[in-house]
């Protein structure tokens, strides 16, 4: 008999062999698997083993969806290799030189993707989840793309228009709160009155009590827009101009009848415009609201695109997450206040794929010596707002221990960093492709962050600066 004939006799007769085969590597898988996990702080999805260099999924039954990067597709016998070659189009290159076989006809779920070593190509080894299963069925391999993505694109997701929230609620405290449980990688549909119900008697909010100017202004011919970054002397000012091919080095432009002439123009394409005649440009001015609300601000958003406990003045957008609180609900809560002044960097897209080569603009913050003794002495720090994180993050310590201090940071929060000096975290939803998202993703995990963004456009929550939010714990 031929050997091409006795393989394909070999195939057909012998299916117990085979899938006994396939359970014992599925055990095998298993056993590694649960080994590494137990190296790994528990309810941290998305940790590295700093020893193994394993990545720690995320346990969620039954995962996919467009957002998540997931892949479902179903195979016999081929290897994960010749099964992705046909996929290279929607497969990020890191995965191309997978070249483990495939566990016979074990239905199996792969739940994370540990690189062998760092160099590129990358060489990428499966590890099975605990549902792994055998079957008679033809099996369904599901890749979960590691939460620690470097490039730009997954970190992408679709929004409806409809669920860009474009004003605020009537009363503060009425947004629904998503809550993200990491150690049980589950999700809660919660109000933001019932913030208190998760927090501790030492647990310490701290909040970013910057005040936002009203920094656009438009000049008196209604056909060059402003917005006003920094005064830099009684006569100059920093500030972003629409469009800019009207206001090049030596444009003239008037406001409420002074004179502007552009000064400067700065690498970031910022312009240093010089007035004839002293003047605050952020008195009479309208509220900056971000692009994607599409109108202009009135004067209700003088009061709502403002915390209640907004003080220090350098803001030209709302640290957003503390838009939600009610004088009376943070009466209730410990609490501190930081200071940064969310600059012209929350407008500023990134453009470069690999999301290691943007560059954030730097932002102003301080910390008084009071609020850095109450953060030391906490039990868990809850940050509110990505803005308060950044600050956390950046600050330097003296042997372990915050101090009061000022200064100015453009740090660039993403995965893989380790968020080291915060316990939970209040958030708005972003934007797709943002880094405020990024840095989110690095404190819950890019897939079970983007898990839960579909969630929230399945059950209709609203976005953005006006939106509901969400508390990671």
């Amino acid at each position: 008999m031929k050997a091409g004939s006795l393989r394909q006799r070999n195939r057909f007769e012998a299916p117990e062999v085979r899938r006994n085969k396939a359970r014992s590597e599925a055990a095998a898988e298993l056993r590694v698997y649960h080994s590494k996990r137990q190296k790994v702080a528990a309810a941290t999805g998305g940790t590295v083993d700093s020893q193994t260099g394993a990545i720690e999924p995320p346990l969620i039954q039954r995962f996919r969806h467009p957002l998540t990067g997931v892949l479902e597709f179903g195979t016999s016998t081929r290897s994960f290799a010749s099964l992705l070659s046909g996929l290279y189009s929607v497969v990020p290159p890191a995965l191309y030189p997978l070249t483990r076989p495939a566990l016979g006809e074990a239905h199996i779920k792969l739940g994370s993707l540990r690189s062998e070593n760092a160099g590129s190509p990358q060489r990428v080894r499966p590890v099975a989840t605990r549902d792994a299963r055998p079957s008679t069925q033809p099996s369904m391999a599901v890749l979960r793309f590691s939460g620690m993505s470097s490039l730009l694109s997954d970190y992408d997701y679709v929004l409806p228009e409809e669920l860009v929230a474009q004003r605020a609620l009537a009363h503060r405290d009425e947004s629904r709160m998503m809550v993200l449980l990491r150690r049980e990688q589950r999700i809660e549909h919660r109000r933001f009155a019932e913030l208190g119900e998760f927090l501790a008697a030492d647990d310490l909010l701290v909040l970013n009590n910057t005040r936002v100017m009203r920094a656009r202004r438009f000049s008196d011919d209604a056909k060059i827009e402003f917005l006003f970054l920094e005064r830099l002397s009684p006569v100059r000012w920093k500030c972003l101009v629409k469009p800019g091919r009207k206001m090049r080095a030596g444009a003239i432009a008037k406001i409420n009848g002074a004179t502007v002439r552009v000064e400067e123009i700065c690498a970031g394409g910022e312009r240093v415009i010089v007035l004839d005649r002293e003047e605050d440009l952020f008195e009479g001015g309208y509220v900056p609201l971000p692009p994607y609300i599409g109108r202009q601000s009135d004067p209700s958003d003088v009061e709502r695109y403002q915390t209640v406990f907004a003080e220090v003045p350098g803001a030209i957008a709302a640290p957003t997450a503390g838009l939600h609180f009610t004088p009376e609900i943070l009466a209730k809560l410990p609490h501190a206040f930081i200071t940064l002044h969310v600059g012209a960097g929350t407008f500023q897209p990134v453009k470069s794929e690999r999301i290691v080569d943007h560059r954030m603009h730097e932002e102003r913050f301080s910390i008084s010596d009071s609020a850095a003794a109450a953060i030391n002495d906490a039990g868990r720090i809850v940050a509110v707002g990505t803005t308060t994180v950044r600050v956390l993050e950046a600050a330097a310590r003296r042997e372990g221990r915050l101090t009061g201090q000022s200064g100015a940071t453009n740090i660039f929060l993403h995965p893989p960093a380790q968020i080291r000096h915060v316990d939970c975290l209040l958030t708005n939803f972003h934007l797709p492709r943002s880094t405020l998202l990024m840095l989110v993703s690095a404190f819950a995990g890019r897939e079970f962050l983007l898990a839960a963004y579909a969630d929230a456009i399945r059950e209709r929550y609203r976005f953005y600066s006006y939106g509901d939010c969400m508390l990671i714990v």
